[in-house]
């Protein structure tokens, strides 16, 4: 919590900032995440808002700290099994009545080890393009109002480790490489790329994966209710599918069809991104 933009600085908040909680004692040890994501302020969560005042000393700030790293812990690893359930039911299911006389399930979906197909240069280009994609700031193209909108809520999951640093990496790491990582590629460059390029070839089968990709960000920005109108849901789409072509590319084209490739970058790109969160 080192660092944190409001730390002393508790004066120049106004009381339309944030909605405080009713007593301080909600602002001690016994606070969960879950009261965390209840009491956002304009900035940040409570415990920015709280950080270095008489209503938080230091003392019971690392105490949250520490109670905050074991809820964001927890939080991760329910994400991660409910995530491996609901993104590998289908293809197990699938492998299971129509594939397992054939082989494992682990190979079936691409779970092995990976052999380059192409030159190391291919592969080197490969990355620098995909360096520069990560790296783009398609915020850019975002309004304002918009941008700071979706900043601000909770309803996104990378918001919730917003300026805690260090207390971030461990529930981060399993958010990003398991529960998000490994479930979505065993789904989309596991199975239905793969399903795709046994049927229609392998360049029309990265295309249509990439598609459902995006089309399931954009899903997911409407069931959790957020009104971020056309233009973010297609910048959404764009950046997300565009990710989903180069991950399906690399595991076709450049590997033998080896998912652990895309689960490298998929989990290693998100989780630099929570750590610019983390530690912003």
């Amino acid at each position: 919590m080192d660092g944190l933009p409001y730390q002393g600085r508790y004066d120049n908040i106004t009381k339309d900032s944030f909605q405080k909680p009713k007593t301080p004692q909600q602002a001690t040890v016994s606070l969960t995440l879950a009261a965390v994501a209840k009491y956002p302020c304009k900035h940040g969560y409570l415990a920015r808002c709280f950080a270095g005042t008489k209503k938080f000393p230091a003392v019971r700030l690392e105490k949250f700290k520490e109670g905050l790293v074991l809820e964001l812990v927890i939080s991760s690893i329910t994400t991660m099994f409910v995530n491996l359930i609901l993104f590998s039911s289908v293809p197990a299911a699938w492998w299971f009545f129509r594939h397992r006389k054939e082989e494992g399930f682990f190979q079936w979906v691409g779970l092995y080890k990976p052999q380059l197909k192409t030159k190391w240069y291919v592969l080197l280009a490969f990355a620098v393009l995909y360096y520069f994609f990560y790296n783009f700031d398609f915020t850019q193209f975002i309004d304002p109002k918009t941008l700071e909108y979706i900043e601000d809520s909770s309803s996104i999951s990378g918001n919730v480790f917003a300026g805690i640093g260090a207390a971030a990496i461990l529930p981060a790491f399993i958010q990003n490489f398991i529960a998000n990582g490994v479930a979505e590629e065993i789904l989309y460059r596991g199975f239905l790329c793969k399903r795709f390029c046994s049927k229609a070839g392998i360049v029309k089968g990265v295309l249509l994966q990439a598609v459902l990709f995006g089309l399931m960000h954009n899903i997911l920005y409407v069931i959790a209710g957020l009104d971020v109108g056309l233009w973010y849901h297609t910048l959404v789409f764009i950046f997300t599918g565009m990710g989903a072509l180069l991950l399906g590319c690399l595991n076709e084209k450049l590997f033998n069809g080896s998912i652990l490739p895309s689960i490298l970058l998929h989990g290693t790109g998100n989780f630099i991104v929570s750590m610019l969160v983390a530690f912003s």
